[in-house]
């Protein structure tokens, strides 16, 4: 389960907005509403919150502000080659093992889906751009052929899509946004 915590600086808040991609089901809850501090539990990856304030913040584009605590998914294992792999609804996913691993793709991107993977192994794994071992929806854009995470490093991946790859338009992939 993942919790959102805002804090609205200036303003009322006025109307939530609640988007996801199933129909019909519940995703998230407001579980703290005082002062200006707003809890709300959320219960899918691909859920959109959207806060509308009475807008008096003039010197900013928003006026929302806080953090966000990352559900953790599960652990990926370590293997020579990773195609595909497919993950689950967390956000945070460690690599685990002591195997070095060379991974071309994974699955179950969600447009605007941000993703973090954290080597939790003794041994240097490596990201392949746009490898052919991996269906095209679940490939990598890293802006170099190979990105390695190092130990005890993250990678952070955002998935985007109608992207233009090679001049082939409507392509989706997982797109590199930050390492450490």
């Amino acid at each position: 389960m993942s919790y959102f915590v805002a804090n609205i600086e200036c303003g009322d808040v006025k109307e939530f907005i609640i988007q996801s991609n199933i129909e019909n089901t519940k995703l998230i809850e407001v579980i703290e509403l005082e002062d200006k501090n707003i809890v709300l539990e959320a219960y899918d990856y691909s859920t959109q919150v959207i806060i509308n304030s009475d807008y008096s913040c003039q010197e900013t584009n928003s006026c929302l502000t806080g953090s966000i605590l990352l559900t953790e998914g599960s652990n990926i294992p370590s293997a020579n080659t990773i195609n595909n792999y497919s993950i689950d609804n967390g956000a945070l996913f460690k690599i685990s093992g002591t195997i070095a691993s060379n991974i071309t793709g994974i699955a179950n991107g969600v447009s605007g889906r941000y993703i973090i993977i954290v080597n939790n192994t003794n041994q240097d794994q490596t990201l392949h751009e746009e490898s052919l071992s991996s269906s095209a929806s679940n490939r990598f854009v890293l802006g170099v052929s190979n990105k390695i995470i190092g130990i005890n490093q993250t990678a952070t991946l955002v998935y985007l899509t109608g992207l233009t790859i090679d001049s082939v338009g409507s392509q989706s992939r997982w797109v590199l946004t930050a390492t450490t």
